[in-house]
């Protein structure tokens, strides 16, 4: 989850600086499984029982919001570090990552997933 920053502003970069050539198809490619597999991931964590995933989904009050927090963060960061690779020549575009940032603040001070109050607090400084 900490390197899909890295992962999503590098498959930005690998499609906005594409070249039309056949040789750039595996890339092209491999970007994209790089971007499909830890939304698969964090879905099979969202959809099977906490048996399987104990240690990650005891952890969640048991509400489907709560429980869905690794899926809505994935999705934030990847949203994010997507927009700064790829729409970086835009100006309006930082608002909008301020915007999503703002949002996602929210978010977690509002619904506070976790049942322990230190996992919130690290959740939401991190």
């Amino acid at each position: 989850m900490f390197s899909l920053y890295n992962i999503t502003f590098s498959a930005g970069l690998q499609f906005l600086y594409r070249s039309e050539d056949s040789s750039d198809i595996l890339s092209i490619v491999i970007a994209i499984i790089s971007l499909i597999l830890p939304i698969a991931v964090i879905s099979l964590l969202s959809l099977t029982d906490s048996e399987e995933f104990g240690e990650f989904k005891n952890k969640f009050l048991d509400e489907f919001v709560c429980r869905n927090y690794f899926f809505i963060s994935i999705i934030y960061r990847g949203v994010l570090g997507f927009l700064i690779a790829y729409q970086n020549t835009f100006v309006s575009i930082t608002i909008v990552n301020v915007f999503l940032s703002i949002m996602f603040l929210m978010y977690l001070l509002v619904n506070t997933p976790y049942i322990e109050g230190y996992h919130n607090y690290r959740a939401i400084i991190a």
